[in-house]
């Protein structure tokens, strides 16, 4: 019985990620890693990283478009964002193979990875609901949202960071610590704002984790600085200071800094086109180098909201950390986070099949619809109607939703709820 439950989930997982699987991708998001690797490859440094000015501007460094038209790219070219390890890493091997090896590689894993996604946060939910049915609960929500969808066709890194963020929950409760810290170091090598969860793991007195957290961490920087330099480095920190200190309005970000951005007057705000291929074809966004009151409110919030995750994690019993600080973490951190692309919020969605099995399959199946419906490409679709900047609004508040019934959805009981597959 449980051989045929996979066969359909592996059945319907295919049917939900083919279209994705199936269409031309985009993977402007992966083609910045490359150009980057190609950079360093070809001894121009200079050219990974776009500078440091503020407000940032998404804007490639100079010559990037022409490299990606070299190699037949089409559609927006964004500049690197990440730290400088992995373009040194990737430069080897771009004269061995091309973007489009790299691009299909990508288009394989990145699947496979979100539902291992979905997986790790069943078990480290210890959901009531049955494997299978979160399984495929979890990658309709996925494949049926911005969240997963616009991360699959940009084969975006991030879905690896929600990977080894939610591997890092799933070791944390089956207490194998060492591999939690080393799975959230590593996420904080790709993207830094996993460190900012290390607090949760030392409230829960989880020192070895923390321990082997700064040991990876210190190793993968030390490594990084080896093989890239300190300057190139200087230039990444730079480049995160000036995202920090900039607000963007764009529909495809569900943060509250965009919402506050979209209040503000138009002539504060600067429009800002696409570098594309071919020229003009881009879309454009608006940008606002926040005031220095805005900046420091915004610190002071994320900063409050760790301390506070914190001090919940060291009081409250083991399921309700699993099952609701760390998904209710996940979304706080992205949503405060100066760019808080749609993708951010993998690692949290992953965990929302469990509130079928808290809320029942009726409550808790009409909060998931609503929210993927907020979130839909029908959404992104209907901006010429409800305008672009209701898209970021429908964003948050679907994620606000979701939050809220992480906290507020009563504890599961063992059984499955009547109505859901045994």
């Amino acid at each position: 019985m449980r051989r045929n439950q996979y066969l359909l989930l592996a059945i319907a997982v295919l049917a939900l990620a083919m279209p994705f699987l199936l269409a031309g991708k985009a993977s402007e998001d992966l083609l910045a890693l490359w150009l980057a690797a190609v950079s360093l490859a070809d001894g121009h440094p200079e050219l990974v990283y776009a500078g440091g000015d503020v407000p940032f501007t998404m804007q490639p460094p100079e010559g990037w478009a022409a490299l990606a038209g070299e190699i037949g790219h089409e559609g927006q070219v964004y500049p690197y964002l990440y730290p400088p390890l992995w373009a040194a890493l990737l430069a080897p091997f771009t004269g061995a193979m091309s973007f489009g090896t790299l691009e299909t590689v990508a288009s394989l894993i990145n699947p496979l990875l979100l539902l291992a996604v979905s997986w790790l946060a069943w078990r480290a939910s210890r959901s009531a609901l049955p494997c299978v049915a979160f399984l495929l609960a979890g990658q309709a929500l996925f494949y049926a949202t911005l969240v997963g969808g616009i991360a699959i066709l940009q084969n975006q890194p991030q879905i690896l960071v929600a990977f080894l963020t939610v591997l890092a929950v799933e070791r944390s409760r089956a207490r194998a610590e060492g591999a939690a810290g080393a799975a959230l170091a590593l996420a904080a090598a790709l993207k830094l704002y996993p460190v900012l969860f290390v607090p949760i793991l030392l409230a829960r007195r989880q020192y070895r984790g923390v321990a082997v957290f700064l040991l990876v961490g210190g190793g993968l920087g030390l490594g990084s600085i080896v093989l890239a330099g300190w300057p190139l480095h200087a230039e990444f920190l730079g480049g995160v200071a000036a995202v920090s200190a900039t607000a963007m309005v764009m529909p495809a970000s569900f943060g509250l800094e965009t919402v506050l951005a979209n209040l503000v007057p138009e002539e504060m705000l600067r429009v800002v086109m696409a570098v594309s291929i071919p020229e003009g074809r881009g879309a454009g966004w608006l940008v606002l180098a926040k005031p220095a009151e805005w900046l420091l409110a915004g610190r002071v919030a994320l900063l409050l909201v760790v301390l506070t995750l914190a001090a919940l994690a060291a009081r409250w019993p083991e399921d309700r950390v699993h099952d609701t600080l760390w998904p209710a973490g996940f979304i706080l951190v992205a949503m405060l986070s100066p760019l808080a692309w749609c993708y951010y919020y993998i690692a949290p969605l992953a965990f929302a099949p469990d509130l079928l099995a808290r809320m029942g399959a009726r409550r808790g199946g009409l909060l998931l619809a609503a929210i993927a419906l907020s979130v839909s490409r029908f959404a992104l679709m209907a901006t010429p109607v409800l305008g672009a900047n209701a898209v970021p609004v429908l964003g948050v508040t679907a994620m606000l939703a979701l939050l809220a019934g992480f906290v507020l959805a009563p504890r599961a009981g063992q059984a499955a709820p009547e109505g859901l597959p045994a």
